[in-house]
C-alpha cells in the first residue's frame, strides 16, 4: 500500500461509475501510466468515491495524490492498479496545456486494425490480435477534434469524436465526462469542430469478440492550471 502522486489525463464514465488514468510523476524521465481500478467485476470506480473533499470530480491535468494497494494488471491493460478506498483523492495542483505536453506518448500508432462497427471508423481490435499488445492507454496530440452525436446499439445518444492521426482517420466514441456535459446534449447530430488538442485514448475490455477503442479524456488549449 502507498501514496502516488500522478497528472490525470482522463476521467471517463465506466457503466455506472468512473475510470481515471494519469502519469505517474514518481519518475520523470519515464512517467508511467497509472488505471486505478476497483474490485469490482469491471473495474470502474464509483462516481460517489471518485471526488475530492469539496465534491468536485477530478478533471484532465489536475495533480492527484491517491493511495494505491498493488498492481493489477489484466491482458493488455498493464497499467492498471487497484485502488485503496479508504484514501481520499487529494488534488495538489494543476497543470498548464503547454507543459502537458512533456507527457505525449512517442508512438504513432492506435494498436492498429482497420476494423470498424457501426458510426465509427478503425475503433475496435480483433480478440485474436490483443496478445500483441501489452498497453491501454495513449496520449496524442490532434491538430482537429470533430465532435458529434450518434445513437448507440443500446439506442442512446453518443458523443463521437473523430480526428487524423499519423495519417490515418479515426472515430470513437467519447466517454470524458466533462465532455459529455458540455456537448451530448447540444449538439443534436450537428458536428463541433474544436480545433487542436490532447487526447487520451483508450482501448478496453473484448465485447463480443472485438476490444473497442475510447476517447476517454479531451484537453483544450485553454485549459491551464
Amino acid at each position: 500500500m502507498h501514496v502516488i502522486t500522478m497528472v490525470c489525463f482522463a476521467n471517463s464514465r465506466k457503466l455506472g461509475g468512473r475510470c481515471l488514468a494519469g502519469k505517474r510523476l514518481d519518475n520523470l524521465v519515464d512517467p508511467k501510466w497509472v488505471r486505478p481500478i476497483s474490485t469490482s467485476e469491471t473495474g470502474e470506480i464509483p462516481a460517489s468515491n471518485c471526488r475530492y473533499s469539496d465534491g468536485s470530480q477530478p478533471a484532465p491535468l489536475d495533480i492527484i495524490n491517491l493511495g494505491l494497494l498493488h498492481h493489477n494488471p489484466h491482458q493488455h491493460q498493464q497499467e492498471n492498479w487497484l485502488i485503496n478506498p479508504v484514501v481520499p483523492l487529494q488534488k495538489i495542483n494543476r497543470l498548464d496545456y503547454e507543459s502537458a505536453q512533456q507527457y505525449l506518448d512517442s508512438r504513432h500508432d492506435l494498436w492498429e486494425s482497420s476494423s470498424s462497427s457501426s458510426n465509427y471508423m478503425n475503433n475496435r481490435l480483433e480478440a485474436d490480435l490483443i496478445s500483441n499488445h501489452n498497453d491501454s492507454l495513449r496520449l496524442i496530440k490532434v491538430k482537429n477534434l470533430n465532435l458529434t452525436t450518434v445513437e448507440s446499439v443500446t439506442g442512446k445518444n453518443q458523443l463521437r469524436g473523430a480526428f487524423e492521426f499519423s495519417g490515418k482517420e479515426y472515430a470513437f466514441p467519447v466517454t470524458d465526462i466533462f465532455q459529455e456535459g458540455r456537448f451530448l446534449n447540444q449538439l443534436h447530430g450537428k458536428t463541433l469542430s474544436i480545433g487542436e488538442c490532447l487526447v487520451t485514448v483508450s482501448l478496453g475490455e473484448q465485447f463480443k469478440g472485438f476490444y473497442y477503442k475510447l476517447i476517454a479524456g479531451v484537453i483544450l488549449p485553454g485549459e491551464h492550471g
